[in-house]
């Protein structure tokens, strides 16, 4: 089997992958003040949203039933394949959240294992002085 580590985001490293599971994505990073009142953004730790830019899950392959794919971070981070064989149960890498810059998930390798995930579109953010 293989278990992958995380992808790192804007904000923190991803996690070392921890058998039996792999690991999860790095946190993004909370948008500044002046952009919070919008849609903008996924929930996080503080204040539950606004994040962006988050690391995607690592990816998992096992040959006995497991814990799923690592899990995206806060902002975006889609999670990670998981695939194990026998019984063969698949789940696909997930992608990254439209529009904010997060990371896809990995991808689960060995056998008939699945891709890694899309990242998310980015955004650029302009801020004019009242």
């Amino acid at each position: 089997g293989g278990i992958g580590g995380g992808g790192g985001g804007a904000g923190a490293v991803g996690a070392n992958a921890s058998p039996p599971g792999s690991a999860p994505g790095g946190i993004g990073v909370q948008l500044p003040t002046t952009f919070r009142g919008s849609v903008l953004g996924t929930p996080g730790p503080d204040p539950a949203n606004h994040y962006v830019a988050g690391g995607g899950g690592g990816g998992t392959w096992t040959t006995s039933y497991g814990p799923a794919g690592g899990l995206g971070g806060a902002g975006g981070g889609g999670n990670g394949a998981f695939l194990n064989t026998p019984p063969n149960v698949q789940v696909l890498a997930g992608e990254g959240t439209l529009n904010t810059g997060g990371g896809g998930g990995g991808s689960s390798q060995g056998g008939n294992g699945s891709p890694g995930g899309t990242g998310g579109s980015g955004l650029v953010l302009i801020a004019y002085p009242t």
